[in-house]
């Protein structure tokens, strides 16, 4: 079912952005300033990790650069993972399935990742049940369509807390939780993941804990403590910087959210929809947009 004036809208707005590309002469996919960008992800990456493992620093310097590889991988999460895992860093599909693993990298699966971000929230952004970014179990309540709980009245205060423990909770239990014990995401049920997936979540998980914990702990002159809060402490601030960058698109005054029918569907066309359910912010600003990916423009 549709709406007939968002389906004129949506094929104006394709043509204007089929002919921008047209006219300004540019490709769809990474240009030179994304593989700059690119590159610059992969250096913070690796060059961060490779200053832990000097084996030179206090404490104190060490919990720095834990700080500083900690971020180097949200910006490689945002401006490399992100675009690979929607098939929109190049053209080729073998380049975008390699730079995808650069999620599995820093210690998200990406499989799982594709399955919540782009076959369930893109394709139900702000409805209850089955947009998963909006699911708390009652803990929060983001849509209007949850019901209220008296707990609710103090999610000002607790929220930022928790948002600091988010990436922590993703890559000890998230994903293993979506993978054991969840067998409907979005609309599709019955999943059965392949067995490929499964070997993958395990080696991905077993390297990440293994060069950003493991190693240092065992190479390093430092207490084992330091590492270790060195890593508690990094995610607290791409947790906390993630909910930012995001709740700020999604849950805010000025988006809607639609109701489902019980088959899960609205009357409204794709198009429009995210249009009405997603914002924008900063979206003049070159440094949000370096930084962010774009995911300041949603």
């Amino acid at each position: 079912m549709h709406d007939p004036d968002s389906t004129e809208f949506t094929r104006t707005l394709n043509r204007r952005i089929q002919a921008y590309f047209k006219d300004h002469g540019i490709s769809r996919h990474a240009n030179g300033a994304m593989l700059l960008k690119v590159l610059v992800a992969l250096l913070w990456w690796a060059g961060s990790y490779a200053l832990i493992l000097l084996n030179c620093w206090s404490n104190l310097e060490l919990i720095g650069l834990y700080l500083l590889h900690g971020f180097g991988q949200l910006f490689m999460a945002f401006n490399l993972a992100h675009d690979a895992n929607h098939s929109a860093l190049s053209s080729r599909r073998w380049v975008n399935q390699l730079f995808s693993l650069s999620f599995d990298v820093v210690g998200v699966n990406s499989y799982m990742w594709r399955l919540m971000h782009n076959d369930s929230h893109h394709f139900h952004v702000n409805i209850q049940e089955t947009d998963v970014s909006i699911r708390t179990n009652g803990f929060f309540r983001f849509s209007p369509g949850d019901p209220w709980r008296p707990h609710h009245r103090y999610q000002h205060i607790y929220a930022p807390w928790f948002y600091c423990l988010a990436t922590l909770e993703w890559v000890f239990l998230k994903d293993f939780n979506w993978f054991l014990f969840k067998h409907q995401i979005g609309n599709a049920i019955a999943i059965r993941h392949p067995l490929v997936q499964w070997i993958k979540l395990f080696l991905f998980k077993g390297f990440y804990f293994g060069y950003v914990l493991a190693l240092p702990m065992l190479l390093l002159d430092n207490p084992v403590w330091v590492p270790l809060l060195g890593f508690v402490l990094y995610h607290f601030g791409i947790g906390f910087a993630i909910a930012l960058i995001f709740q700020t698109t999604h849950v805010i005054e000025g988006t809607t959210y639609p109701k489902a029918d019980e088959h899960g569907r609205i009357p409204n066309n794709y198009i429009s929809h995210l249009v009405q359910t997603t914002a924008d912010y900063a979206w003049r600003n070159p440094v949000a947009n370096w930084f962010y990916g774009c995911l300041n423009v949603h």
